[in-house]
Order: C-alpha cells, then sequence, then structure tokens
C-alpha cells in the first residue's frame, strides 16, 4: 500500500465552514492564512447559494485514524485556542462533518452522489 492510499473527501455545511478551515490548520493540514481546505461550494441542485463545502486529500493512515478517533470522542493534543477554537466546537464541527474515504480512486464525486449534492458552478468573478 502507498503512503498516501487513502482518498478523502470530508464536506461541511456552510455555517462551519469557518472553524473546519481553522480545524485543518490546527492539524497541520493547510498552511495557509486564513486556512483555505474547504473551497467547493456545494448545494443540492448545484444553484447558488452554497449549502455545503468541500475538499479531497490523499491521506495515510494516521489521517484515517484520527478521523475514526475523533468519531469516537478522542481529539489529538492541540492547543484549540491557538486556531479560535474549543474542544466542544471542533466536536460540534466534526459531528456535522460528512466524511467519504475510499481506496484506490478519488471518491470525491461518488461523496456527492451519496449526499445529494452537486457542485455549484462559479464563474470567474465570484
Amino acid at each position: 500500500m502507498t503512503r498516501f492510499a487513502y482518498s478523502v473527501t470530508l464536506i461541511v455545511p456552510t455555517s462551519g465552514r469557518e472553524a473546519a478551515n481553522r480545524l485543518s490548520k490546527a492539524l497541520g493540514r493547510d498552511a495557509a492564512d486564513p486556512p483555505k481546505t474547504f473551497v467547493v461550494p456545494l448545494s443540492g441542485d448545484g444553484s447558488k447559494p452554497a449549502t455545503h463545502f468541500g475538499c479531497h486529500a490523499w491521506a495515510d493512515q494516521s489521517f484515517v485514524d484520527l478521523l475514526t478517533a475523533a468519531g469516537e470522542g478522542t481529539l489529538p493534543e492541540v492547543d484549540w485556542e491557538a486556531f479560535g477554537l474549543t474542544e466542544a466546537r471542533v466536536f460540534e464541527v466534526l459531528g456535522g462533518m460528512i466524511s467519504h474515504v475510499t481506496t484506490g480512486k478519488v471518491g470525491f464525486d461518488d461523496a456527492l452522489t451519496a449526499n445529494g449534492l452537486q457542485r455549484v458552478e462559479v464563474e470567474e468573478h465570484d
């Protein structure tokens, strides 16, 4: 198995996008300032406004384990306050997050279909 064997799609409601981006930065997955992990606008019919935002990444076993542990109530040791988060907010964001993990192929479109979402078409000036 290769180092980045997992295709991970994560989707958050628009209301959790900012906190999810900060969570991504706190976990060392986004170096931008401000963080910009969840960039793909989504909605049920592909029209504006976006109701959700998604991202895709190739990940290793340790990231999949982190997602699994968080789903079971265990977070990594992180100074959440340094990223404008609390443990309660992290669990809230994770609780509202849709995660889709596959191996061998990009599963982004499969995750969208399974959750009744489509990409929102964005014009150049948006």
